[in-house]
């Protein structure tokens, strides 16, 4: 692990000066050593506080305000909004002080445990309920995880997440609630809305129930960031390699459907319902015919287990299937047509 180059790299992001490659390098390093993000998590919000640049913030804020009491007949457009350009040379020298001086103390492990955010974890199988410091809720499903200071500080509200999850975001409209996800943020004052953002996935979901969701995907040069809003029963999806967002309407009760133990597909290929089976009962899913992943299945599952579950979809299609403690095994000749 190359710390200095670390500290390089933070101090130009920080700065806003760093290149796209070098947020890239950046990003990667800190993936790779968790003890790196600890250090840029703790860092994070003293670095906002002895900046000024807090206008975006404050512009962001003022927007969803009017847009939430207008309340207009049509969400807003997608909107660009661009990197604004650092501070130069001059702060970078200046700004390299200030961080070298926190890298330190935030890799110091007594610093951590006061300051470092908590982490909840859920393995396959395994979903729980989560209050924040703001009295908001969070849902979290199987093979998920959340990332959460134990009491707010600063401007926002911010929360990351891998996987998927549910949210009930308390009311609170001088403090914007930000979660982070891979290439793509979201942002709200007070609302609920689930998001489906597992880094395994090609795509990140967003649909809305209630108020107003902004939700802000990465561009394909990483330059600018496109903003769309959604009100409710809107879904936002975000193909992460293509860099695009597909816009439509969507019944919000499906979307969070899991959080009363449902599983609802429609038209769904078997490839993804095999990644829902095996995060929510645990089992590892082989199939010994690869043709029964074009099979497609429609179909909602109440409470059930994953005997049930394979029953009733095996009395569909033309397979059988096998379960173990680790395994689901699928075979058979599949699906008569792939729709």
């Amino acid at each position: 692990m190359d710390k200095e180059r670390f500290l390089l790299l933070l101090t130009r992001y920080f700065a806003e000066e760093a290149t796209a490659e070098e947020e890239v390098e950046m990003r990667q390093m800190m993936t790779q050593y968790p003890e790196l993000k600890q250090s840029h998590d703790v860092m994070l919000p003293y670095w906002k506080r002895e900046t000024s640049e807090k206008s975006s913030d404050q512009s962001f804020e003022n927007l969803m305000r009017k847009i939430q009491q207008d309340s207009p007949e049509e969400a807003p457009q997608p909107v660009k909004k661009s990197r604004k350009f650092g501070f130069g040379m001059l702060s970078i020298a200046a700004s390299i002080v200030v961080v070298v001086g926190f890298f330190y103390l935030a890799t110091d492990s007594s610093i951590l445990s006061r300051f470092s955010n908590a982490e909840k974890r859920n393995k396959k199988g395994e979903r729980s309920m989560i209050t924040l410091s703001d009295g908001s809720k969070v849902w979290l499903n199987a093979d998920s995880k959340l990332s959460y200071p134990k009491e707010f500080e600063g401007q926002n509200r911010e929360v990351s997440l891998d996987g998927e999850a549910f949210f009930d975001v308390a009311k609170d409209a001088r403090h914007p609630f930000v979660i982070h996800l891979s290439q793509s943020d979201v942002r709200v004052l007070g609302t609920s809305f689930n998001i489906k953002a597992y880094h395994d996935d090609e795509t990140v979901e967003t649909s809305v129930v209630t108020g107003l969701v902004a939700f802000i995907a990465d561009d394909a040069d990483k330059s600018v960031r496109d903003t769309t809003f959604l009100k409710p029963n809107q879904k936002a999806i975000f193909q992460k390699y293509k860099k695009t967002v597909e816009k439509l309407e969507s019944p919000a009760s499906e979307d969070k459907a899991w959080t009363q133990g449902s599983l609802v597909f429609k038209a769904t290929p078997f490839k993804q319902v095999a990644k829902v089976l095996s995060r929510a009962y645990g089992k590892e899913i082989i199939f010994e015919n690869k043709d029964i992943l074009n099979c497609r299945l429609t179909g909602t599952f109440n409470e059930s287990s994953l005997n049930e579950v394979m029953e009733l979809i095996a009395g569909t299609q033309d397979f059988d299937y096998t379960i173990t403690d680790k395994f689901l095994k699928i075979n058979g000749t599949g699906c008569s047509s792939h729709e």
